[in-house]
């Protein structure tokens, strides 16, 4: 998916996956097109903003944010996604830490 897409690979590169499936379809992975904004905060509280790209493959919609992470980094990230056609904002946090050697 690196090459395909242009993501470049390197040890100090992670890429954050987003997918959204319905699970209300009668497809067993239908993924739904969305809005997807995040940003991702180390521990001196400087924060990066993530720019997801939209890949439709396979009938699933992928939003992948490539982001650039230093050995033993730990990150906090803080993601929103607004469904198509839906009214209601799902935000969602998690903490990362990057093993690079």
């Amino acid at each position: 998916m690196t090459n395909k897409y242009g993501f470049k690979r390197s040890k100090n590169t992670a890429l954050v996956n987003i997918t959204i499936i319905d699970k209300d379809s009668d497809s067993l992975f239908k993924g739904i097109k969305a809005e997807v904004n995040g940003a991702m905060k180390n521990l001196l509280a400087q924060e990066r903003k993530l720019k997801f790209k939209e890949i439709f493959e396979d009938n699933a919609y992928y939003y992948i944010a490539e982001v650039k992470v230093e050995h033993k980094d730990l990150v906090n990230m803080n993601i929103e996604v607004k469904p198509y056609n839906a009214n209601q904002l799902f935000t969602f946090k998690f903490t990362k830490q990057f093993i690079t050697k």
